[in-house]
């Protein structure tokens, strides 16, 4: 049996994998009236990261202490790559995916309704207005903050474009609410990759320090 301060390391190992599951599942639940097969893409990506990063924690504390001698490591090494190779590429693929399913149904629809209403009820600067692109924004943001931290640009300077033209009424403020989501998401996929950057300076710098010593 493993001691607290063993699962707590394996928590924490972990929670960079657990905490965008759980936002990935309450986003989609928001979502679900307004888009969803996307919704329920994300929600399936998101239990899929949940469970890499349960089994992260169950790996470090019950199945890592029972091995011994390099052949049985190697066996593990190889069989745990594995899991968190096709559990990350089936969440990306999921993701991915989310960002485009419907689109083009949506669209269509929307054309249609706006035909039978004639669009009487709607001011002409935002009939003219393009479809909002919030699923898109959302899938970048919770790639960025799962997948590919870097990436996190993408979301946040096609939120703050994609916000201002709603505002201005040149978009379709319909996807507000995920714009707005996938945004900060992307914000935040940012600031891990600027905080890690600046953790791995600190330990190459205290590791530099430490060899000067000797």
């Amino acid at each position: 049996m493993s001691d607290p301060g063993q699962a707590l390391v394996a928590l924490m190992y972990a929670l960079p994998l657990l905490i965008p599951a759980i936002i990935g599942v309450v986003l989609g639940a928001i979502n679900m009236q307004r888009a969803r097969k996307a919704a329920v893409l994300v929600i399936i990506a998101s239990v899929l990261l949940f469970l890499e990063g349960g089994y992260n924690v169950v790996s470090q504390l019950f199945i890592m202490p029972l091995i011994s001698g390099a052949e049985s490591w190697e066996v593990f090494g190889a069989i745990n790559g594995g899991v968190y190779a096709i559990l990350t590429l089936s969440a990306t693929i999921l993701l991915i995916s989310a960002a485009f399913v419907g689109r083009e149904k949506s669209q269509t629809a929307a054309a249609y309704q706006d035909a039978d209403a004639g669009l009487s009820h709607v001011p002409p600067q935002l009939a003219q207005a393009p479809n909002h692109r919030g699923a898109l924004v959302l899938t970048l943001g919770l790639i960025s903050l799962l997948v590919f931290q870097p990436l996190g640009i993408a979301p946040w300077v096609i939120g703050v474009q994609d916000l201002r033209a709603m505002r201005e009424g040149r978009m379709d403020p319909e996807g507000r609410s995920t714009t707005l989501a996938g945004m900060v998401l992307g914000i935040i996929a940012i600031v891990l990759f600027v905080l890690g950057l600046i953790a791995i300076g600190f330990f190459i710098a205290a590791l530099a320090n430490t060899n000067w010593s000797y």
